[in-house]
């Protein structure tokens, strides 16, 4: 009889598993591995990419596990146990799956596991505008999750009285609810100032207080975490330069993502009948008005509406995430 040759797993693959496994049998059952970057200078957008991730690694997802709360999944190399998803399978709605799953183990009062030892190397985009349009899908996912499970967390950290309860809530009010109240807070300096209400230089020095914690110690942190990951800087010099670059894009992508989802808010809905007149219509992305997304027997359908709020015309998606339309003259994108 011929003997059935098994095939031997790559060497990288064998340890990530042999690493996860360690966890599992420690009684983990959801552990996040280590998400490293597989072309950290390709360009300054990769680079960009890799400093976050390394940070996040060090000071967020290893720093709160080793206190006994709860990191995060983030996308990429991570397990679960299956008696965990053999209820009611993976159960998410959001773009930001990763994320919303977390939340809801959090809510529970269950921790989620970190494993340092297992590595995964996952490619970033390498052009801007790949980035753009990833970054954008996971702000308009952060923003569902805040709006779904804020109340959740608050009630979770009020009843059940646990730093990890209670840092998660931290989470989720910590990121664009704090960055709406930092810009209100940048605005009242110019308004003050225009009132009389303060002079140059305390509107000057007031500045500095935001810049250089948003954009400048973001760089001293990044050098940090590679002098105690042992990379090399010398090959990373462009991204750190371009760091507060990449950070600064982000904040843009917030308030944009923000404008977008309140403007389009108002069109979230479209009956079946609307839909039969213009199931069977061509797509064409060059006069759009207004889009949106809703539903029909279940079904998620994008459809554009004129000013009177008539769905004229059914979007077709560019990919699996993305529909692009232009709104008067600049382009929105709705993720469906």
């Amino acid at each position: 009889m011929a003997k059935i040759k098994r095939r031997k797993l790559p060497v990288g693959v064998q340890s990530f598993i042999k690493n996860m496994n360690i966890k599992l049998c420690q009684g983990e059952d959801v552990v996040q591995g280590y998400r490293d970057i597989k072309n950290p200078t390709d360009s300054w957008i990769t680079a960009g990419y890799a400093i976050f991730y390394w940070t996040m690694h060090r000071f967020y997802h290893l720093a709160r596990y080793n206190l006994g709360l709860s990191p995060l999944l983030n996308g990429t190399g991570f397990m679960v146990k299956f008696d965990v998803v053999k209820p009611n399978g993976w159960e998410t709605e959001t773009l930001t799956e990763d994320i919303e799953f977390s939340l809801k183990r959090i809510i529970k009062g269950k921790k989620l596991g970190w494993a340092t030892d297992a590595i995964v190397y996952d490619e970033q985009p390498v052009g801007f505008k790949q980035s753009w349009s990833q970054r954008s899908r996971w702000t308009v996912g952060h923003i569902q999750c805040i709006k779904e499970y804020t109340k959740d967390l608050a009630v979770a950290a009020k009843e059940n009285k646990t730093m990890m309860n209670f840092d998660g809530f931290l989470y989720i009010i910590g990121s664009i609810p704090m960055f709406i109240i930092t810009l209100i807070l940048f605005a009242t300096n110019f308004i003050m100032y225009a009132g009389h209400g303060m002079t140059e230089t305390e509107l000057f020095i007031n500045i500095l207080r935001f810049l250089v914690p948003t954009f400048i110690l973001p760089i001293g942190t990044a050098v940090i975490t590679m002098l105690l990951d042992r990379r090399p800087i010398r090959p990373m010099l462009k991204g750190l330069i371009c760091y507060p670059v990449f950070m600064g894009t982000w904040l843009v992508i917030n308030f944009k993502c923000h404008f977008l989802l309140f403007s389009l808010s108002k069109y979230s809905s479209l009956s079946c009948t609307a839909l039969s007149a213009v199931q069977n219509h061509i797509c064409h992305r060059d006069k759009f008005v207004y889009g949106c997304k809703s539903a029909c027997d279940g079904i998620p359908i994008s459809c554009v509406f004129n000013r009177t709020k008539k769905c004229i015309l059914r979007i077709c998606p560019v990919d699996d995430l993305t529909v692009r339309i232009r709104a008067d003259k600049f382009k929105m994108v709705i993720y469906t």
